[in-house]
């Protein structure tokens, strides 16, 4: 079965789940349209398994603590388990349509002695967060073909879909481990306490974000400065807390223009703004346009009709 992607879900804690995979077999295959995220952008977020992704059309970045990775068709990458990371379309790309498979690594089975040898040096590499997959490379090209041969299964769901999967998982697995072996434990770990912070000040920022919190608020969720906060924030977003809250704020509020019929006052206020005026101002400076243009051409565009530039 494919799933059809235009929303990410996640917990308060910024974690995904895998969509209907079921506990028998835990893997997942999705198609994204990113033109249907707000933004076209999908928020930082992570998750416990493991992802390979491919891009269609387009242009994606993937965005990670330590690295931006810009994917065009025909790439793909792998992102690792726990990893803090987001993918937004490129600022020259005029659509972006990808593909992505997820599993959890105990699908492979195995022995304990392969699973130490071959799977755990990385998933438990914690400087080893993004992969690009090229097809110019023999691996790549390999764990690409493996892709395609595992969403071509996944939609026609034949005799054996499991065991059919689970073979390409594994080709793929080891074509993965080949790539990664060179780079393994060699990249700096320095980021490691500042983004599980930071993963603690998101879902602060994401729980409360209606209400009237503040840089100070943000920093004490972690237990940490103000001045740590801001740092923390700096090394592994390349942003500031009060950035990011703002950000969240007008993703937010452009959701609720969307998806309700509340008020533009409403929705400010709903999305921890003092005032309309200071909303209406906030959302043009981040999109271009005021709260009321974006609903109305976003309700155009549903529609399939035009929009007035």
């Amino acid at each position: 079965m494919i799933h059809y992607v235009n929303e990410l879900s996640t917990t308060d804690e910024l974690r995904e789940s895998m969509r209907d995979s079921g506990d028998h077999f835990p893997f997942s295959a999705s198609e994204v349209d990113g033109n249907e995220f707000v933004n076209n952008c999908a928020k930082w977020h992570w998750h416990h398994f493991v992802e390979f992704v491919l891009v269609l059309e387009g242009v994606l970045e993937c965005c990670t603590p330590k690295q931006v990775l810009k994917i065009y068709p025909g790439e793909g990458y792998y992102i690792n388990t726990d990893v803090l990371h987001m993918n937004r379309m490129a600022a020259d790309s005029p659509q972006v349509k990808y593909r992505v498979l997820q599993f959890e690594t105990s699908v492979m089975g195995g022995s304990e002695a392969i699973s130490e040898k071959y799977v755990m040096p990385i998933v438990r590499d914690a400087g080893l967060e993004a992969i690009r997959l090229s097809p110019e490379d023999e691996p790549g090209k390999r764990i690409l073909g493996d892709f395609a041969a595992m969403f071509d299964i996944a939609a026609e769901e034949p005799e054996q879909y499991e065991m059919r999967i689970l073979g390409h998982i594994v080709d793929a697995w080891l074509n993965l481990f080949l790539l990664s072996e060179p780079r393994l434990c060699s990249v700096s770990q320095v980021t490691d306490i500042a983004s599980a912070r930071v993963k603690v000040m998101l879902a602060f920022i994401h729980d409360r974000c209606a209400d009237a919190i503040n840089v100070d608020d943000i920093a004490n969720a972690a237990n940490i400065s103000r001045r740590e906060a801001f740092r923390c924030f700096r090394q592994v977003l390349d942003t500031t807390p009060t950035l990011y809250l703002l950000q969240h704020r007008i993703n937010r509020g452009a959701r609720l223009l969307v998806e309700t019929a509340k008020s533009v006052t409403e929705i400010g206020f709903d999305c921890g703004f003092s005032s309309p005026s200071y909303f209406c101002k906030a959302f043009h400076d981040l999109t271009g346009v005021s709260p009321s243009r974006f609903r109305r051409e976003s309700g155009m565009k549903k529609q399939g009709g035009p929009s007035n530039a």
